[in-house]
């Protein structure tokens, strides 16, 4: 135990992880796509990611315990879990039987369009898109399932259609909350049933967990006082650097 607390690796990860899950409760992005995007230059993403979506399921219970009256159940078990459970499965499949190398530079491209995307639509003010059609949010679904099979972090691809089909801040939050805890539980059932519970990875969880308590904590604090619209630019910043180096690596 002595030994993995006085890892220079995992001390930067643990510096990473509060950055990412206060990030989370500061602005309501993924805390995985940024603890994933950064981390991944330190731990290869077959061994991060059991950690991540074990933290995050933590933290996800806490909102939803909290916020649980607002979850919109009919849109998602209706819409969203049957979409994005036929992508999960794919996601889940690829995850499994490619190779890390090309997992990791395919992620680099997905993080790399995505910031550039966000930033052009924070910058410009274009978010403004307030419909979408019915058909089409299946399409969005599907594939969000097929990104978070993969990498855990498809909330880029749900954010975009349910952002405009729920107006409620506290329902879209709680409603995507139940989703991610949701699809989460099967991605720890896929890990376990692959032996992707390691000794290293339960016990660098558990040194990691006290890290999120406190980013929940100081992501709740932090809220009433940064700008959010300034703190996601200088996020998707971040994440475009991070995801250039990730493809060129």
């Amino acid at each position: 135990m002595v030994r993995y607390i006085m890892n220079g690796d995992l001390l930067i990860i643990g510096f990473i992880v509060l950055f990412a899950f206060t990030t989370q409760i500061i602005s309501g992005f993924g805390s995985i796509i940024i603890g994933l995007t950064l981390g991944s230059f330190i731990y290869p993403i077959e061994e991060l990611l059991p950690i991540l979506v074990l933290l995050t399921i933590s933290s996800n219970i806490y909102i939803l315990v909290k916020h649980r009256s607002y979850v919109d159940w009919t849109l998602l078990l209706k819409r969203i879990i049957p979409s994005m459970g036929v992508g999960l499965i794919i996601g889940i499949f690829i995850f499994n039987f490619f190779e890390t190398a090309m997992l990791k530079k395919l992620y680099g491209i997905f993080v790399l369009f995505f910031s550039i995307r966000e930033l052009f639509l924070l910058i410009g003010k274009r978010n403004t898109e307030k419909t979408i059609g019915h058909y089409q949010s299946y399409g969005w679904f599907f594939a969000a399932g097929i990104i978070h099979g993969i990498y855990a972090s498809g909330g880029p691809l749900v954010v975009y259609p349910v952002s405009r089909i729920i107006q409620n801040k506290s329902t879209f939050r709680s409603t995507l909350v139940a989703l991610w805890l949701c699809f989460n539980v099967v991605l720890v059932l896929s890990y376990a049933y692959t032996n992707r519970f390691t000794p290293s990875v339960i016990t660098r969880f558990f040194l990691l967990f006290p890290l999120m308590i406190l980013s929940i904590v100081l992501g709740e604090w932090l809220h009433n006082y940064v700008n959010e619209y300034k703190f996601r630019i200088i996020i998707f910043i971040l994440l475009l650097f991070a995801g250039l180096l990730i493809t060129v690596q």
